[in-house]
């Protein structure tokens, strides 16, 4: 398994298990939030009063894909962290 292979992995754990920590379900909280901050001003926008779960559907895949992308940035910045720690030991 190389790298690709191991991010694509993890990006499909990430995505089901809607986690930002790790734990499973950790991003509904944050998740719920941006999606009613987005709707908020998706309606003030449009100037309307109600959404349709169409819309509402969207928004919420948007900001999965934007949480989500970030935690596993946040995961492979870690994985390089960890790999310049290991080439610093093994000079010692």
């Amino acid at each position: 398994m190389d790298s690709g292979d191991m991010h694509k992995l993890l990006k499909y754990l990430i995505f089901k298990m809607k986690t930002v920590d790790g734990e499973p379900r950790s991003a509904l909280k944050l998740l719920d939030f941006m999606n009613r901050q987005t709707e908020n001003d998706y309606m003030l926008r449009k100037s309307k009063t109600t959404l349709s779960d169409t819309v509402k559907k969207e928004i919420n895949k948007q900001n999965e894909c934007i949480l989500f992308n970030k935690v596993c940035l946040k995961f492979k910045i870690l994985q390089i962290r960890a790999k310049i720690s290991y080439m610093a030991f093994v000079k010692k």
